[in-house]
């Protein structure tokens, strides 16, 4: 067995690491020409093994708390800009404070302040946000 095959054998059995079976890089084969892979081309599509999973769970259980508490797929419906910006900004406001956790949900403030950049992301790239911006910003 080859050092890289002890490696593999090695690989930890995370949600990262059982992803990485469906996504070997095709640099793989170009650099073990011996080994049985099937060739994939797809060097340049997005790598989503990138995304630290550990941290997105958390903001996951955010989007869990507000599925619960208002319905799941509310934020879709559209938000003004800066409420999600402030309230992004309030949890970021928490958190350097000393304050990790968000004592309505429990969860971290962090997350919850990410939760509201990709609602405000996905509202945007919708279509759906309305943008308040201009003179609201002292």
């Amino acid at each position: 067995m080859t050092k890289e095959e002890d490696d593999l054998e090695e690989f930890p059995k995370t949600l990262a690491g059982e992803l990485k079976e469906f996504f070997t890089p095709t640099e793989k084969q170009e650099q073990h020409p011996g080994m049985s892979i099937a060739l994939k081309y797809d060097t340049d599509k997005i790598d989503w093994l990138l995304l630290p999973f550990i941290a997105l769970e958390e903001v996951v259980k955010v989007f869990d708390f507000g599925a619960k508490k208002y319905s799941r797929g509310n934020y879709r419906h559209g938000f003004e800009q800066l409420r999600l910006l402030n309230a992004s900004l309030r949890h970021i406001l928490s958190h350097a404070r000393g304050e990790d956790r968000d004592p309505e949900s429990g969860e971290y403030h962090l997350a919850h302040a990410i939760c509201c950049l990709l609602m405000l992301l996905t509202n945007l790239k919708e279509g759906k946000s309305t943008d308040n911006r201009k003179g609201n910003i002292v």
